[in-house]
């Protein structure tokens, strides 16, 4: 979340093609490619994915991920928990929290794509 990344105009291993598994990597159409859908992967590019759409257009991802919090309560939630694969009983089933984008829940809890959701032991 903290990284600068997030938000300025460098690039990184931006020659390493997209498919390759476990490079982190940041193109130009990060800073300038306009979207409306979204898709984030855990583990892989093509495994343990979850897409959401948005209701208008972002000029490009640096835009999105540099406004601050957008609440979107149209995330999907259980294809988050189904993508992270966190241990029955080790978090609440309740309602997410903060849904959205550029969440900063308690205790440093923070998602670019995501919401807040409170251990199990946290009541």
């Amino acid at each position: 979340y903290s990284s600068a990344y997030w938000q300025d105009d460098r690039l990184l291993n931006d020659n390493s093609p997209p498919e390759v598994e476990g490079v982190n990597a940041k193109y130009q159409a990060f800073l300038e490619k306009p979207f409306k859908r979204i898709r984030m992967c855990i583990g892989s590019p093509d495994s343990n994915c979850v897409e959401h759409t948005f209701d208008r257009e972002w000029g490009s991802a640096k835009t999105l991920f540099s406004a601050g919090y957008i609440r979107d309560p149209t995330l999907d939630g259980e294809g988050i928990l189904g993508a992270f694969a966190p241990k029955k009983g080790w978090y609440q089933d309740c309602p997410m929290q903060r849904p959205g984008f550029n969440v900063k829940c308690k205790d440093s809890n923070w998602a670019r794509f995501g919401f807040c959701l409170n251990c199990q032991s946290q009541g």
